[in-house]
């Protein structure tokens, strides 16, 4: 999530930290990364597109925002709606790359995902998995643009021929 230029998260540390007198290891405890609003409004549009009786994976909601690599990021500004927005993003389409649903120290939220996906006609394996080539979301037209661009890359600091 974090790239050194703060561009979806920034993390912040509490106050809690604390560091050996005799120089010893230095010890940050990150309490919390700031997901980028622009960020999140970009993931809630791309899941609202998700057909109901169809899944997207956190990577493939990533890839139309912004990059692949911000699976977490995506997978966080999902768990971090509130009740009411809950109610206007299907949240419970978009599930992990092996096509299960995952769980990430949360006790109630996969039972009721699974539910909900079942109400949406979406067959689970034994294993509980999903069945990617038959209930996956091919994606948005071909025609729709992201919302959200990621910024343009730091420029080098030193320029070749400047000493």
């Amino acid at each position: 999530m974090y790239r050194g230029r703060g561009v979806v998260g920034r993390p912040t540390f509490d106050a809690g930290h604390w560091a050996l007198a005799d120089g010893g290891p230095t010890y940050f405890k990150m309490s919390v990364v700031k997901l980028d609003a622009a960020f999140v409004e970009a993931v809630y549009t791309v899941t609202k597109m998700i057909p109901k009786g169809q899944v997207a994976t956190y990577a493939q909601i990533a890839t139309y925002v912004v990059s692949p690599r911000y699976a977490r990021a995506v997978g966080r500004a999902l768990k971090d709606l509130g009740a009411k927005r809950g109610r206007e993003v299907p949240w419970q389409r978009v599930i992990n790359s092996a096509g299960r649903i995952s769980a990430r120290g949360d006790v109630s939220r996969p039972d009721r995902q699974r539910r909900l996906l079942e109400k949406e006609g979406i067959v689970f394996s034994e294993s509980g998995r999903v069945n990617l080539a038959v209930f996956g979301w091919a994606g948005p037209p071909p025609t729709w643009r992201p919302p959200y661009a990621d910024p343009a890359p730091a420029k080098n600091r030193r320029r070749a021929g400047r000493g």
